[in-house]
Protein backbone atom coordinates (compact mmCIF):
# COMPACT_ATOMS: atom_id res chain seq x y z
CA UNK A 1 0.00 0.00 0.00
CA UNK A 2 3.09 2.59 0.80
CA UNK A 3 4.48 1.84 -2.33
CA UNK A 4 0.92 2.80 -4.54
CA UNK A 5 0.47 6.02 -2.63
CA UNK A 6 4.31 7.06 -3.01
CA UNK A 7 4.41 6.15 -6.34
CA UNK A 8 1.05 8.36 -6.59
CA UNK A 9 2.06 10.73 -5.12
CA UNK A 10 5.59 11.10 -7.19
CA UNK A 11 3.31 11.03 -10.23
CA UNK A 12 1.13 13.79 -9.32
CA UNK A 13 3.92 15.66 -7.48
CA UNK A 14 6.29 15.55 -10.65
CA UNK A 15 4.15 17.50 -13.19
CA UNK A 16 3.81 20.33 -10.97
CA UNK A 17 7.16 20.34 -10.05
CA UNK A 18 7.91 20.97 -13.80
CA UNK A 19 5.30 23.11 -14.39
CA UNK A 20 6.69 25.65 -11.65
CA UNK A 21 10.19 25.28 -13.26
CA UNK A 22 8.43 26.46 -16.50
CA UNK A 23 10.34 26.72 -20.05
CA UNK A 24 13.14 28.59 -19.45
CA UNK A 25 16.61 27.03 -19.77
CA UNK A 26 17.01 24.98 -16.34
CA UNK A 27 21.08 25.70 -16.07
CA UNK A 28 21.95 28.38 -14.65
CA UNK A 29 24.58 31.40 -16.44
CA UNK A 30 27.72 29.30 -15.48
CA UNK A 31 25.91 25.80 -16.58
CA UNK A 32 25.46 27.13 -20.01
CA UNK A 33 28.80 28.70 -20.51
CA UNK A 34 30.64 25.31 -19.00
CA UNK A 35 28.23 23.56 -21.70
CA UNK A 36 29.83 25.89 -24.57
CA UNK A 37 33.13 25.33 -23.40
CA UNK A 38 32.64 21.29 -23.36
CA UNK A 39 33.49 21.20 -19.82
CA UNK A 40 31.24 18.98 -17.63
CA UNK A 41 33.77 19.06 -14.68
CA UNK A 42 31.98 15.35 -13.43
CA UNK A 43 28.54 16.89 -13.36
CA UNK A 44 26.29 14.51 -15.22
CA UNK A 45 23.75 17.10 -16.07
CA UNK A 46 26.34 19.21 -18.19
CA UNK A 47 27.49 15.97 -19.65
CA UNK A 48 24.46 15.54 -20.80
CA UNK A 49 23.84 18.79 -22.17
CA UNK A 50 27.11 18.82 -23.85
CA UNK A 51 26.03 15.67 -25.38
CA UNK A 52 22.27 16.94 -26.61
CA UNK A 53 24.33 19.88 -28.04
CA UNK A 54 26.33 17.82 -30.14
CA UNK A 55 22.92 15.77 -31.32
CA UNK A 56 20.22 17.87 -30.91
CA UNK A 57 20.13 18.35 -34.78
CA UNK A 58 21.46 15.45 -36.01
CA UNK A 59 19.21 13.48 -38.38
CA UNK A 60 19.03 10.59 -36.92
CA UNK A 61 16.12 8.91 -39.10
CA UNK A 62 16.22 10.65 -42.98
CA UNK A 63 12.71 11.01 -44.31
CA UNK A 64 11.97 8.38 -46.18
CA UNK A 65 9.61 7.71 -49.32
CA UNK A 66 6.57 10.27 -50.63
CA UNK A 67 4.96 11.45 -47.87
CA UNK A 68 1.69 9.65 -47.20
CA UNK A 69 -1.79 11.44 -47.10
CA UNK A 70 -3.85 11.19 -43.18
CA UNK A 71 -6.56 12.77 -42.37
CA UNK A 72 -5.89 15.63 -39.25
CA UNK A 73 -7.20 13.32 -36.75
CA UNK A 74 -4.28 11.24 -37.78
CA UNK A 75 -2.02 13.51 -37.41
CA UNK A 76 -3.19 14.60 -33.75
CA UNK A 77 -2.88 10.88 -32.91
CA UNK A 78 0.61 10.94 -34.31
CA UNK A 79 1.88 14.50 -32.38
CA UNK A 80 0.25 13.13 -29.06
CA UNK A 81 1.76 9.54 -29.36
CA UNK A 82 4.90 11.84 -29.50
CA UNK A 83 6.15 10.05 -32.95
CA UNK A 84 6.46 13.16 -34.41
CA UNK A 85 10.49 15.54 -34.41
CA UNK A 86 9.04 18.00 -37.06
CA UNK A 87 5.82 19.28 -37.67
CA UNK A 88 5.78 21.75 -41.07
CA UNK A 89 3.12 24.31 -41.57
CA UNK A 90 2.31 26.10 -44.93
CA UNK A 91 0.41 29.17 -45.26
CA UNK A 92 -2.93 27.05 -47.24
CA UNK A 93 -3.12 25.17 -44.15
CA UNK A 94 -1.69 22.05 -45.22
CA UNK A 95 0.79 20.14 -42.66
CA UNK A 96 3.77 18.47 -42.92
CA UNK A 97 4.78 16.03 -40.29
CA UNK A 98 8.57 13.74 -39.98
CA UNK A 99 8.07 11.14 -37.15
CA UNK A 100 11.15 9.74 -35.70
CA UNK A 101 10.75 6.57 -37.92
CA UNK A 102 11.42 8.87 -41.08
CA UNK A 103 8.34 8.70 -42.51
CA UNK A 104 6.52 11.65 -43.76
CA UNK A 105 2.74 12.66 -43.85
CA UNK A 106 0.40 15.42 -45.00
CA UNK A 107 -2.51 16.57 -43.78
CA UNK A 108 -4.70 19.66 -43.80
CA UNK A 109 -5.28 21.61 -40.30
CA UNK A 110 -9.06 22.98 -39.73
CA UNK A 111 -8.27 26.62 -38.87
CA UNK A 112 -4.03 28.13 -38.78
CA UNK A 113 -2.23 27.61 -36.09
CA UNK A 114 -4.31 24.43 -34.64
CA UNK A 115 -1.14 22.58 -35.56
CA UNK A 116 0.72 24.37 -32.50
CA UNK A 117 -1.73 23.85 -30.06
CA UNK A 118 -1.31 19.94 -30.44
CA UNK A 119 2.14 20.24 -30.49
CA UNK A 120 2.34 22.35 -27.18
CA UNK A 121 0.21 19.48 -25.35
CA UNK A 122 3.31 17.30 -26.01
CA UNK A 123 5.88 19.27 -26.23
CA UNK A 124 4.89 22.80 -24.19
CA UNK A 125 9.05 23.68 -23.66
CA UNK A 126 9.74 23.40 -27.87
CA UNK A 127 12.35 21.07 -27.42
CA UNK A 128 11.68 17.69 -28.62
CA UNK A 129 9.63 18.52 -31.74
CA UNK A 130 11.07 20.92 -34.31
CA UNK A 131 8.78 23.68 -35.55
CA UNK A 132 8.42 25.56 -38.85
CA UNK A 133 6.42 27.65 -40.64
CA UNK A 134 6.72 28.51 -44.12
Amino acid sequence: MRLVTAVSWALTAAPVALHAAGCENPLSYDERRAVVAEEAKGDPVLFEAIALEHTKDADLSRPQGEPIRISWDQALKLILLGTVRTAVQHHDLSIALITRSGRQFTTRESRLGEIWKAVAIVDPCGVYITKVTE
